[in-house]
């Protein structure tokens, strides 16, 4: 995932904007919060990200509810006294403090400087090693899952098994009842190696069909938009994993596309 989707979408921002996050910060640059809080002034987050002040004032005009939902704030002057210092001036018309949260956003937004896109970079490996978690958990559960319900179906069958071994003792009393015990292992015989082929992971498609794929989409143009829609279209979460029963399929959606 390239780094500029975060300046594009709010969702993943606010997903990744959080204050387990924030220490990313400290991986890019040295931000000077005030006087022993965690607020950060508008001149030190510019340069922090090394842009001019007013671009800093403009982003948050520009995603203002954003900012305030990380906790960006106007102190009236009065509400400030107690952090006055010789190096702090306090308009009048009071002071705009940034939260390290609100100073996180900032580097999701800003286009033009190398530390924001630093800080994009580092939240997006966070981003992918969560998926990769999350993914990794869910396969776990379900090869679990998957564990559970076989070791029933081969209890099921030792219990018939040890049943039809009883039943053997009294062959010559019962044939039928004989014959209908052997259809019944049987029929759990099958049922065995259907679920063994469910449980049997499906192949995926070959590179071939992957440039083939790749060449149908480079076609159409939008590739990250195509890519996007015709993974939630199969169900799968890269194209990579697209089975090689749903390869024609596939092919045939990125042409009508």
């Amino acid at each position: 995932m390239n780094e500029i989707v975060l300046a594009e979408s709010q969702s993943l921002r606010c997903s990744l904007c959080t204050d387990n996050n924030t220490s990313i910060l400290d991986n890019v640059g040295t931000l000077v919060t005030l006087n022993g809080t965690d607020f950060v002034t508008t001149v030190n987050v510019a340069k922090f990200y090394q842009v001019p002040k007013n671009t800093i004032e403009y982003t948050v005009k520009r995603h203002y509810e954003e900012f305030v939902s990380d906790g960006y704030k106007v102190f009236k002057k009065k509400d400030l006294q107690n952090w006055h210092n010789a190096s702090l001036k306090i308009p009048n018309r009071g002071l705009a403090l940034f939260t390290k949260r609100a100073v996180l956003r900032c580097g999701c937004i800003l286009r033009d400087s190398i530390v924001a896109k630093n800080v994009r970079t580092y939240l997006l490996n966070v981003h992918d090693s969560t998926m990769q978690s999350n993914v990794l958990s869910q396969i776990a559960q379900q090869l679990n899952d998957n564990a559970l319900c076989l070791a029933k179906h081969t209890q099921e069958l030792v219990d018939h098994s040890r049943f039809v071994v009883a039943i053997v003792t009294e062959v010559n009393k019962n044939q039928q009842e004989i014959r209908f015990l052997h259809d019944q292992v049987k029929t759990n015989y099958n049922e065995i190696q259907n679920l063994k082929k469910c449980l049997a992971p499906a192949e995926c498609i070959t590179t071939n069909q992957i440039e083939i794929l790749k060449a149908e989409v480079k076609k159409k143009g939008h590739p990250n938009r195509i890519w996007k829609r015709l993974n939630k279209h199969l169900g799968v979460s890269s194209y990579k994993n697209i089975s090689r029963s749903q390869f024609n399929k596939a092919l045939r959606w990125v042409k009508s596309f």
